[in-house]
This record gives structure tokens, sequence and C-alpha cells, in this order.
């Protein structure tokens, strides 16, 4: 039985169409190193300016062989952004952003930019404005229902992680504390979450919420005898003696009896 032969990595240069210079070193498939999307200010300024030629050096690489390539490369040549060369790439290469010079001037110019965007309605970042379909939410809820399931230990390991300092808001106020919200932001709000009212949860959802809720001081079976052996002022199965029996409130037992709560089973 043939095998379709998965499409191998390739290492390429860019050279400068007026001096032949090599200004930029690239890994990808073959079409990458041909195309002109998803390229930085720098290169478009150059290729804006002079065009470009493209070079394939090494082929039929794996994505580790090609990456270390790559970190080789970038280094022999070196970056213009350090001094060291004339490459406008703007990192060590490799499979990540290693050596990547984000000063804190353009952090907080980025930042800037976004919040001034966002308050005059200019820009609304991710999903803002727009509504997933209900379809795609009851799948994507059921999907991580099936497959997400933390250990104990691993909940512990998370929740300490983000308490306290580890949480990055902790003892901070969100960059919008404060900004009244608009008569058009809230309409956006509004209009994201039609189509979910009226929305109910299945049976068996109701029923791992249920027991999965720690805080709860009864659970099924509980209030399985409670319904099945209440007796209205009764001295041994009235509301008092059972709430007592389960630590808590005579009106909880009669919720339960009434099916004010626990109303899924």
């Amino acid at each position: 039985m043939d095998t379709v032969k998965k499409p191998m990595n390739v290492l390429y240069y860019h050279r400068r169409n007026d001096t032949n210079e090599i200004f930029y070193v690239g890994i990808g498939k073959l079409d990458r190193a041909f195309s002109k999307h998803n390229r930085s200010k720098c290169w478009k300024r150059i290729v804006d300016k002079v065009g470009f030629t493209t070079e394939i050096i090494h082929s039929d690489l794996s994505w580790e062989e090609a990456c270390n390539l790559e970190k080789k490369y970038i280094k022999k040549f070196g970056r213009r952004d350090l001094e060291l060369g004339p490459l406008v790439n703007h990192t060590d290469g490799g499979d990540g952003v290693e050596n990547m010079i984000i000063t804190e001037e353009h952090r907080k110019k980025t930042s800037d930019t976004i919040k001034c965007k966002i308050q005059k309605g200019e820009w609304t970042p991710g999903m803002l404005g727009k509504k997933m379909p209900i379809e795609s939410v009851l799948l994507r809820a059921k999907h991580l229902s099936e497959t997400y399931h933390p250990s104990e230990e691993h909940k512990k390991i998370l929740s300490e992680k983000l308490s306290g300092d580890g949480n990055g808001m902790y003892g901070k106020k969100p960059w919008n504390y404060g900004i009244p919200t608009s008569d058009e932001q809230r309409k956006k709000l509004v209009d994201n979450h039609k189509g979910m009212t009226g929305l109910k949860h299945s049976d068996d959802t109701k029923f791992k919420m249920s027991e999965s809720n720690k805080t709860r001081k009864l659970n099924l079976n509980d209030v399985i005898y409670i319904r099945e052996n209440y007796i209205k002022a009764d001295k041994e199965f009235g509301a008092l003696p059972l709430s007592e029996k389960f630590g808590v409130q005579p009106q909880t037992i009669r919720g339960i009896v009434n099916k004010r709560s626990w109303k899924h089973l």
C-alpha cells in the first residue's frame, strides 16, 4: 500500500535584488520560502524597496534539523537589531522566540495603543462583539467534560499557583477600572448572550454538578433517603428531626421534599 510522503522542511535565504546581500534566513515548507505573508515590517520595507530573491540552501529536513541549522546560519550572518550583521530576523532562530528583543517602551506603547482603540470602539479583541454558535458551545463543553479529568494533586498545584502573588492580577486593578460602560458596549454584551436564555442542563449534567459540589452537606443518597422517609410533623422523620440528623435547616428538608431544590431527581 502506497503511503503519502509527509512534506519536509527547507532552509532558505532571502537576498536583496539590488546588492544580492542575504537579509533573512528562514525555515518551513517549500511554499513558505517564496511567500510574502506574515513577514516583519523590516522585511517588508526592504522587499517593497528593492525586491527579493529566494535561495533554497537545504531541503528534506526534519523540523529539529531545520531549527538547528537556522540557529547556525543566523549566528553566522548576524542580526541587524543586535548590530551583528545584515539579517532582519528578530530571534536567534529555531522553534521559539529565543533572544527576541522587546523593550519595556515597546510593551507600554503596544498596551496603550490597544487600550485607546478599545475605549474609542475602534478595535475589539478576540471574540468581543461576536457570538459563537450554540452548537459549537455545546460540542466544546461536551468534549471538555469527556477529556479533561485533572487529578486532585493537579488541582491543588493549580490552586497554589493561582492564589496570592501567583495570580497576575493580585493587588492590581483592571485597566478599565472606573471607566463607565457605554450604551453601545452594554448592547453588545446583551447581544452576545442572546440564544443562551432558556437553555437547561441535561439530567446527566445536573447529576455531575451536584456530585462534584464538595460544599454541599447533602449528597444524592441523602436526598433520596429524605424524600422516601419524610413524614410531615413526625417526631423521627419530620423536617426538624431530619434537619438535625443531616446538619441542615428545616426549610432545606422541606425544599427537597417539595422539589424546590434537587429538582432533577
